[in-house]
């Protein structure tokens, strides 16, 4: 009679076993986004059992059955494995991360009037360092001296990181006519 318990709870424990592990996956590779606001993030996973389907559920009403996942935005991608022959279901988030933002802050300096010319010193941030920088002008200083004063149409500033992820910054160096 113990035998037979033993062996009872023994089969209960392995088919417990199994059923669990017929909804589990494997995740193979994933990628964030390397540039802000880009789509390049990718999930792929492999199910341990051939009955199993996934569906996910992600930012902006994604959703998709398939293992393979391309072309994500950053946020969280929930993944729901459902096995019907065995009767289980995993549930399970990935989340696919952005860089911030390239951006700019500029700090003008020298200038007596609205009319001269400024010195502008440059700080950047956001993005994968290092970074090159190309003024509207063609300079690629990224502090700049001697900048003509502009009110009309601004100084173009464009950053490029290590990622190849490109900004745009516009300076203006003198009040538009309406501030004076």
């Amino acid at each position: 009679m113990d035998i037979k318990r033993f062996v009872l709870v023994l089969g209960f424990i392995f088919s417990t076993i199994l059923v669990v592990a017929q909804c589990e996956y494997t995740l193979d590779n994933y990628s964030h986004n390397d540039c802000f606001g880009a789509n390049s993030g990718t999930i792929d996973i492999t199910l341990t059992n051939n009955n199993a389907s996934v569906d996910w559920a992600g930012p902006n009403g994604f959703t998709s059955s398939s293992t393979a996942l391309t072309g994500l935005f950053s946020g969280t991608y929930y993944l729901t494995v459902i096995n019907t022959v065995q009767a289980c279901t995993l549930v399970d988030s990935i989340s696919i991360e952005e860089t911030i933002e390239l951006s700019a802050d500029f700090n003008l300096a020298g200038r007596c009037s609205n009319q001269d010319s400024v010195n502008v010193i440059t700080n950047l941030w956001g993005g994968t360092p290092p970074y090159t920088t190309v003024w509207s002008n063609g300079d690629t200083s990224r502090n700049i001296m001697n900048l003509p004063s502009t009110s009309v149409s601004p100084h173009i500033l464009t950053i490029t990181d290590f990622n190849s992820c490109i900004d745009t910054c516009l300076l203006y160096t003198s009040p538009s006519p309406r501030d004076r």
